[in-house]
């Protein structure tokens, strides 16, 4: 007897053809609008300067990029690129006057890659800006279509994915920045995996594929923080509960990601370690600060996303004073900085939990209005044909980490690019799987 399956996905999928991606995450920004981000943009260690360093930054003396850059990152690069020059050692930053840290209070990965790159090629570093984001969009988004069309079966669906990871790549590339590092690694590496899965292939080529994987994760997390973190999640879940091969053979490949992750952390702690040795010797008292995204600084800041009356908004110099008038001696960004703003974090959220409780879905309707956006039929698709405990698990885990960068913050779509992208692959391989059951259960009904 043929089944009774609803089909109100397939029509679904074809009105979601019809508003953008695109389009729909726009209006997602627009329903709420924040203030001016904070963390993106920190400026020195000092606790009078701790307002944006992008406020005093002369934007029209940059020279225009076409992938877009926060000013704070496109002039740090300045620095560094001249930093470098004078001293021979990666990290190392000069603005004219002295030494100090390339990106103060960011993440190190573009301030080692691109000023090398602008040095070894010769182009100037507008040029090498652009070559370093734009090779990771194209790398990553071929690699990603070249996997769904090898993949997938159905040419519809084929065009379908096509269609939406061009959606996706036009959105990273609008966003620009750092933010690239969120999606490409997802983009590049999930369709692959697939393909390895359903092959169950688990043997050296599987080995060698994971250990470029966790290199890849490794330095994708040096440009932004946590920036593969989900992907790693997701191929863990995958390789433990879904890979067809013995528990030895799975804990053989996990170490294998786990080694080739852990190798560029290693590196960028000697290459941080060599910074600082040389700039303790060229610039007397230099002390360095976090070499990526404060979090406490994040989370505090976060609060502000709804206006109320204990944090007074999503500005950098909240945090600051709010630290100050505890201990006005702290230096900007610092352990007792971070210490702080933990203890004031966590003291708002003991006393004010309804408060911490409106802020949390205030942030999470925007983030659901994503997924339905980005995943749109696919959500449906998977109601409909659940595709089996560890996949959904495996997608859901990445789904939920990824959000948390914009939960924890705020949810500006910059933030969110790691999680548009995993509910746009969701969304594929959830059309997939739908239409591989349906065609199944029509045989079985013949």
């Amino acid at each position: 007897m043929k089944p009774n399956r609803p089909r109100a996905w397939l029509a679904l999928a074809l009105i979601s053809l019809f508003p953008s991606a695109g389009i729909t995450a726009t209006l997602a920004k627009a329903r709420q609008k924040p203030p001016k981000p904070a963390n993106e943009s920190q400026t020195s260690a000092s606790p009078s300067a701790a307002k944006s360093l992008t406020e005093s930054v002369n934007v029209t003396a940059l020279p225009p990029t076409r992938i877009s850059l926060m000013p704070y990152r496109h002039l740090a690069l300045q620095y560094a690129v001249a930093g470098y020059l004078r001293s021979k050692v990666p990290l190392v930053a000069f603005d004219g006057t002295k030494y100090l840290q390339a990106g103060f209070s960011d993440d190190p990965g573009i301030y080692y890659f691109i000023p090398r790159l602008a040095i070894w090629s010769g182009l100037p570093l507008k040029s090498a800006i652009d070559l370093f984001f734009g090779g990771i969009l194209a790398i990553s988004f071929l690699a990603g279509i070249i996997g769904f069309l090898i993949i997938l079966n159905r040419w519809p669906l084929k065009l379908w994915s096509v269609f939406a990871l061009c959606m996706l790549l036009w959105f990273a590339y609008r966003k620009g920045d750092v933010y690239v590092a969120l999606s490409a690694p997802v983009v590049a590496i999930v369709p692959w995996l697939l393909y390895l899965l359903r092959k169950n292939a688990a043997g050296a080529g599987t080995a060698a594929f994971l250990f470029g994987v966790g290199l890849l994760a490794g330095f994708a997390n040096q440009i932004r923080s946590y920036a593969a973190t989900s992907l790693l999640i997701f191929i863990v879940i995958l390789v433990a509960f879904q890979w067809k091969t013995s528990h030895a053979r799975k804990l053989i490949l996990l170490a294998i990601l786990a080694a080739g992750m852990l190798l560029p952390a290693a590196y960028f702690r000697h290459l941080i370690a060599q910074r600082d040795a040389y700039l303790a010797v060229a610039q007397p008292g230099y002390t360095s600060s976090v070499d990526q995204h404060p979090i406490w600084h994040t989370v505090y800041t976060g609060l502000g996303f709804t206006k109320n009356p204990y944090v007074a908004g999503y500005r950098d110099e909240v945090a600051a004073e709010a630290v100050y008038s505890i201990s006005p001696s702290t230096a900007y960004l610092s352990p007792e900085y971070e210490r702080i703003l933990r203890d004031e974090s966590l003291r708002i959220a003991r006393q004010h939990p309804l408060f911490i409780l409106v802020t949390l879905i205030a942030k999470l309707r925007i983030v659901l209005f994503l997924l339905l956006s980005w995943c749109n039929a696919g959500l449906l698709a998977a109601v409909l044909y659940p595709k089996g405990r560890a996949m959904e698990s495996a997608f859901w885990g990445a789904l939920v980490f990824s959000s948390l960068f914009g939960i924890v913050a705020i949810p500006q779509v910059q933030y969110l690019v790691g999680f548009i992208a995993f509910a746009t692959l969701y969304g594929i391989v959830s059309l997939d799987y739908a239409l591989r059951q349906h065609q199944a259960g029509k045989v079985q009904a013949a």
